[in-house]
């Protein structure tokens, strides 16, 4: 296990201390040896700390204070995402910093899927199993497979950079617009009045696009 290290809490220096673990420490009182602080976890499993400035109280989720603090972010991207989906493991060495889109590509695990593993999904017409990947936005096609261990196999080493994508899977970033292989029809879909209304099937994007915006 990694030695754990405290730091200044960055904007709270010489108040509070956090380690690379996401335990802090109060100094408010014991200027010398501090008062260890006990985490508040909400209701989505992020533990979060209360903090005092000029007299007020401010609330700051655990893990980006262990990120501007012991991260680094050449790139300035605005989100912290635990790496291994874990909400509450602040480890520095569990968190990145990260678009949204980046989030969304590291997002848990479906209920409904079988494998285990996102991006590895039953396809019931095949009677093989799908693995797709999603990278800077756009998703890509890694093929179909007999056994649930080769598809798992092939995703792990999409995301270790070891398989060059070449198939773009069809899909569009416009709410409400699908592609359906089967009939290589565009669909559009709307909400309208809380209910999924279908609008229907179109020869390219932008006409399911042009039918959503219609309606």
């Amino acid at each position: 296990m990694t030695m754990e290290i405290y730091t200044d809490v960055v904007g709270y220096e010489n108040k509070y201390k956090i380690s690379n673990y996401g335990n802090i420490i109060s100094f408010a009182e014991n200027k010398k040896e501090g008062k260890p602080m006990k985490n508040s976890m909400d209701d989505k499993g992020y533990y979060y700390i209360n903090l005092y400035k000029d007299d007020k109280q401010n609330a700051h989720a655990v893990s980006r204070l262990v990120g501007f603090a012991f991260v680094e972010n050449p790139e300035n991207k605005p989100e912290i995402d635990h790496i291994n989906r874990i909400r509450h493991d602040n480890y520095e060495l569990n968190l990145r910093w990260a678009t949204r889109a980046e989030q969304m590509e590291n997002r848990d695990v479906r209920d409904t899927n079988k494998a285990g593993v996102s991006g590895v999904i039953w396809c019931p017409r095949a009677n093989k199993w799908r693995v797709n990947f999603v990278k800077n936005k756009v998703q890509w096609s890694l093929g179909h497979y007999d056994n649930v261990e080769e598809a798992i196999k092939v995703r792990r080493k999409a995301e270790q950079g070891e398989i060059k994508l070449t198939k773009r899977v069809k899909a569009s970033n416009h709410p409400g617009i699908g592609f359906d292989k089967e009939r290589n029809k565009w669909t559009c879909y709307k909400k309208i009045d809380g209910k999924r209304k279908y609008i229907g099937r179109f020869n390219t994007e932008k006409e399911a696009i042009d039918a959503y915006n219609k309606n």
